[in-house]
Parts: C-alpha cells; sequence; structure tokens
C-alpha cells in the first residue's frame, strides 16, 4: 500500500461502512478508509447496515487499492476496486435515503 495506486490483496470489513484491512502478498496489513465517503458507524442508525453491505462486497475477496496517501489516524485513503467496480461508489450509491450529486 505504500505505492500511490495498485497496491491490493484480500479484504475484510472493519466497524462501520467506510473502513477495511487488505492483506497484501507478503501478509502485511493495511487500514484502508475508503476516499471521499462517510458511513455511519456501526452505533449510529443505519451503521450495521453500512457494515454489512462493506462486508457483502469485499469480505474475504481480493480487492486493489488506489490510494492517495495516509489521513491523520495512519490508515491508507484510497478507492477499492473489485473486479474493475469501484466499491466507494457501490457504496455511496447502496446508501439507504437520496444521495445529493449522484443518480
Amino acid at each position: 500500500m505504500r505505492r500511490a495506486s495498485g497496491g491490493g490483496g484480500c479484504a475484510r470489513a472493519e466497524r462501520g461502512g467506510d473502513t477495511l484491512w487488505v492483506t497484501d502478498a507478503a501478509r502485511l496489513r493495511h487500514k484502508v478508509r475508503l476516499l471521499d465517503i462517510d458511513a455511519p458507524e456501526s452505533a449510529q442508525p443505519f451503521g450495521a447496515e453500512s457494515t454489512a453491505r462493506l462486508k457483502a462486497l469485499v469480505g474475504g475477496r481480493k480487492v486493489r487499492v488506489a490510494g492517495d496517501g495516509h489521513d491523520m489516524y495512519g490508515r491508507v485513503l484510497g478507492v477499492v476496486w473489485l473486479d474493475g467496480e469501484d466499491v466507494n461508489l457501490k457504496m455511496v450509491r447502496g446508501k439507504p435515503g437520496p444521495v445529493p450529486g449522484f443518480p
């Protein structure tokens, strides 16, 4: 995950719908924060649904992360790709209720 893009590995969703762990080929674990989205935490309304959606999308599957630096907590900030599809966008489009700016 130290590269700007192209890193990846096996994913495991964290609590909340915007953070996951990715284990790379060297078996190093990287905490990844989905870039440009803010999902509810598990204790907030729709938090359990958001976590379940991320787990259903990426849990145990091989993903690619296009990283864009790190946040103040040391997490990789990036767009997560699965089978050529943008997981970040899927999470936003899957949120309950209307999402301004998205069809």
